[in-house]
């Protein structure tokens, strides 16, 4: 992709590897991925160079990169009376959060907990400022004179005695002093040399755009003996791997999994084979006191 628009179509370079997409057959250039369903654009962009200082530096670019990959949920499945979440690329700053609910909820968990805006990596043209030669600049007296005395013919000197004041007597005359006035130059209007000296940079992303749905405001579940099962902040293993008891999870049999980092976030779902659900009775649960009249 340039300026004009697309030019190619690199969509057989990449690949799904263990819960990745993996674009590493691409060459350098700007790409934009396409989420159709979603409606979600991902841009690509794709320096080589000299890398210094967490920077890809290059004659047309230089691209920021990150110390480190994000965290990804890889795998949600139950084994066993377990449930087991595996998640790549784990360290001490990630978190994983685990909720399960008896139906689905009425408003986007990944929208409300994973979805805050994340900045976006520096990207732009190094600066150029090449040298400009301008022909016919008026000079002042004082640079002009050190140009001149600069550049001027040197002739040697000699050793011989100089000549005694009675073959070259001293002129006697009336002498004059002036104030000598330097003359200033002009003044030197600079002008960028085009696009490069322009140091085209684009501003950082703010984050993601978000789908900003009007969700409702939450439909009566009171009838419902237990509420959702809900852990945060559980930190994974040093293989990345988390395991809960199926049955901590109680009559709720959705599970909503949500990995956080500084990184960004990945969510997934998981429902579990029905069970018999608690269900308060709540009919006539404000009844009129039979022991009483009431008219």
């Amino acid at each position: 992709m340039n300026s004009a628009g697309y030019i190619a179509d690199a969509f057989d370079k990449l690949a799904l590897k263990k819960g990745f997409l993996v674009a590493n057959k691409l060459a350098a250039g700007d790409y934009k991925l396409l989420l159709k369903q979603s409606g979600q654009a991902i841009t690509l962009r794709i320096a080589q160079g000299t890398k210094s200082i967490q920077h890809v530096f290059n004659s047309a670019r230089t691209l920021e990169v990150r110390d480190r990959a994000p965290a990804h949920l890889t795998k949600l499945a139950v084994a066993g009376e377990a449930l087991l979440i595996e998640v790549a690329n784990a360290d001490e700053a990630t978190r994983v959060h685990v909720i399960a609910t008896r139906f689905l909820p009425d408003f986007d968990i990944f929208g409300s907990l994973g979805d805050a805006p994340q900045g976006g990596l520096f990207n732009g043209r190094p600066a150029r400022l090449p040298n400009l030669y301008v022909s016919g600049r008026k000079i002042g007296d004082e640079f002009r004179y050190i140009l001149e005395r600069r550049y001027a013919q040197k002739l040697p000197g000699n050793m011989l005695e100089r000549p005694e004041i009675l073959l070259n007597p001293w002129a006697v005359r009336d002498t004059e002093a002036e104030a000598e006035t330097l003359a200033r130059g002009e003044a030197y209007n600079r002008k960028p040399p085009g696009e490069a000296a322009a140091a085209d940079r684009e501003s950082r992303s703010r984050g993601r755009a978000k789908n900003s749905e009007s969700g409702s405001t939450g439909s009566s579940i009171d009838f419902l003996v237990n509420g959702p099962a809900q852990l945060f902040n559980l930190q994974p293993d040093k293989d990345g791997t988390i395991k809960i008891e199926v049955a901590a999870l109680g009559d709720r049999q959705h599970v909503h999994v949500l990995v956080v980092d500084h990184q960004g976030s990945s969510y997934r779902e998981l429902s579990l084979p029905e069970r018999e659900t608690a269900i308060a009775d709540l009919r006539l649960i404000n009844a009129l006191d039979p022991e009483r009249h009431f008219t």
